[in-house]
């Protein structure tokens, strides 16, 4: 009913039949994917600002963007990187893997991903790999509803765990915000939290 001359999307299941009917009305919809690395979040502001006719704005803004992630990187560029988890899901264990935006957000943030060696976005491992990589910091981001767990809920969560040394040292770190988890425009926002949160001293 509003008329719009362009619908911009992210894709998923969810709003794939609503797109098709958007289509069907005779709009112009572009699907954005800007979910699966750094580099597709620069594609899609990049397209989003050229659909928009706003081509430079988004060139500025990426610049400004690689400039906040570039001064993030020097922060942590002489610090010890500390082996950390980024769990996003319990059942099954999933991780973010170092091919996922939060997986390059570890590597920029001065931490070692111990996903690595597994490798891609999102991969499922097992409890045992997890004792065995011997993570020094989790951050955890799983949700179990629409709103983050609190950090109290998130400590009672791992105790179980008290092998790991990132839950004896008491370095389990839930979220408590999207940024993390909102790929985009916050990016340097995104690595300086995670920063925060693998080299606490810098604060």
């Amino acid at each position: 009913s509003l008329q719009p001359d362009l619908v911009l999307t992210a894709p998923s299941p969810g709003n794939k039949s609503a797109v098709r009917a958007i289509e069907r009305a005779g709009v112009t919809v572009e699907v954005l994917y800007g979910d699966g690395s750094i580099e597709d979040v620069r594609r899609s502001i990049e397209r989003a600002a050229e659909r928009v006719g706003r081509a430079e704005s988004g060139r500025r803004l990426l610049a400004s963007m690689d400039r906040g992630v570039a001064q993030v990187r020097e922060r942590v560029r002489d610090r010890a990187r500390p082996r950390t988890a980024v769990v996003v899901g319990h059942e099954p264990l999933v991780l973010a893997g170092p091919d996922s935006y939060l997986g390059e957000l570890v590597a920029i943030a001065g931490g070692d991903n111990v996903a690595g060696p597994v490798g891609g976005r999102w991969p499922r491992v097992g409890w045992e790999f997890l004792v065995e990589a011997a993570p020094e910091v989790i951050v955890d981001v799983s949700m179990s509803g629409r709103v983050p767990p609190d950090a109290a809920t998130v400590r009672r969560r791992w105790q179980r765990y008290a092998a790991l040394p990132a839950v004896a040292s008491g370095r389990v770190h839930g979220h408590t915000s999207f940024v993390l988890l909102r790929p985009g425009p916050r990016l340097p926002e995104a690595a300086a939290v995670m920063a925060g949160l693998l080299h606490p001293e810098l604060d």
